[in-house]
């Protein structure tokens, strides 16, 4: 599978997932945006293109906005 003997391992078997309960789950939600908010934002900042490019991604992979626009 790892080809030219480059990756001897891989470091993602050797995790393991931790246990969540269906109610830590539901008390982390935060905060979803609605289609007036996201206009919004973007209207704020349409003359800033990096911006833009870095929300719209953020909004249509699931990102948490806040880690990756500061």
């Amino acid at each position: 599978m790892y080809y030219f003997g480059f990756i001897q391992n891989n470091i993602a078997s050797f995790l393991e997932i931790p246990r969540v309960s269906s109610f830590e789950l539901k008390k982390d939600i935060g905060h979803i945006y609605i289609k007036e908010e996201i206009e919004i934002i973007l209207n704020r900042f349409k003359n800033n293109k990096a911006f833009v490019c870095a929300f719209l991604t953020a909004c249509f992979t699931g990102w948490e906005l806040v880690k990756y626009l500061l």
